[in-house]
């Protein structure tokens, strides 16, 4: 029999029920091998569905709670010893799809954790354009309950506002022992140097390599654009790219840098406007900080009327 009710308050909706489920198995309540209501049970007894039953379930196995038989149920383990128990790694990466990077490196995650029976727990649909503080301090808040073995985490960048809560956030996990690993970028800003390890590439190389490849073509005008407040690896890939023109000893002018909002046409026509409506060969090219800021500035410097690679060559780092 399922335990008498508890008032549902107004809090998230499968945390409810990973709590009410997580304190009887803790409390001895519902003891070893015991098999937990069903799912169809938990959805009626909390007057929620069964996906959100199911989420909290997932939850408690992830844990090492219980264990979820395919036909069968879900029972409680044994309190296991942290040698035996499966690694719970948390991803926190807000804005995942503003560019490429984090696609590769959260597919090796994925890759190792799977090969090494770890399990991860994803908090990546979070737009950092908009008001999230609560979504992510809930999130590693969620993380620390369930005592995750360690965070990924991506710093928040492009709003100066955000820079106390990337402190904050990695001060809450820190201080409830889990490790974190930083995901492209350091939360500190350049030259400091943060103690924790960082994963991500080489993007003082990257922008070299571009540079190099541009002037291999014959490129002699080069523009990178980038947003105010973007993260430090977007200096390294400019001062790579500006070692690639002094190397080169390309003649005329330096690499042109312009942090801006892509969505400025006054900033566009500003910066933009003759190297985008005259007809040179070969024609400068601009080299964007990401994808988004080129989907972008191709939209918003539209009304130009100029042509890729006509009038400019445009790439992304």
């Amino acid at each position: 029999m399922m335990p008498p009710g508890e008032p549902v308050l107004a809090r998230s909706k499968h945390r409810i029920v990973y709590e009410f489920l997580r304190e009887k198995i803790v409390s001895g309540e519902f003891p070893p091998g015991e098999q937990l209501p069903t799912e169809h049970e938990l959805a009626l007894h909390f007057g929620m569905s069964r996906p959100t039953v199911a989420r909290a379930l997932n939850d408690l196995e992830s844990t090492g709670l219980i264990d979820r038989r395919a036909g069968a149920g879900s029972f409680v383990l044994e309190r296991r010893s942290s040698e035996g128990k499966k690694k719970v790694l948390g991803l926190l990466i807000p804005g995942l799809g503003d560019t490429e990077i984090f696609e590769p490196i959260c597919g090796r995650i994925a890759a190792e954790a799977e090969k090494n029976h770890a399990i991860l727990m994803w908090a990546s649909g979070i737009d950092q354009d908009g008001d999230i503080s609560d979504r992510l301090l809930g999130t590693v808040q969620y993380f620390i309950e369930t005592a995750v073995d360690g965070v990924f985490f991506a710093p928040l960048e492009f709003r100066s506002d955000l820079v106390g809560l990337n402190h904050r956030l990695i001060q809450l996990l820190t201080d409830a022992g889990i490790p974190v690993v930083l995901m492209d970028r350091d939360f500190l800003v350049f030259p400091e140097r943060s103690e924790f390890d960082r994963v991500g590439l080489d993007h003082f190389r990257a922008g070299y390599v571009m540079c190099q490849h541009l002037i291999d073509l014959g490129v002699r005008e080069i523009h990178f654009l980038a947003r105010p407040g973007s993260a430090s690896t977007v200096t390294d890939r400019i001062n790579g790219c500006r070692l690639a023109m002094m190397d080169a000893d390309v003649p005329g002018k330096p690499l042109q840098v312009h942090w801006g909002e892509p969505d400025d046409i006054e900033f566009l026509r500003d910066r933009f406007s003759i190297a985008l409506t005259q007809d040179r060969t070969p024609p400068p090219a601009l080299i964007c900080a990401n994808d988004r800021t080129a989907s972008q500035f191709l939209k918003s410097a539209s009304p130009f009327n100029f042509q890729v690679p006509r009038n400019i060559l445009l790439d992304v780092l």
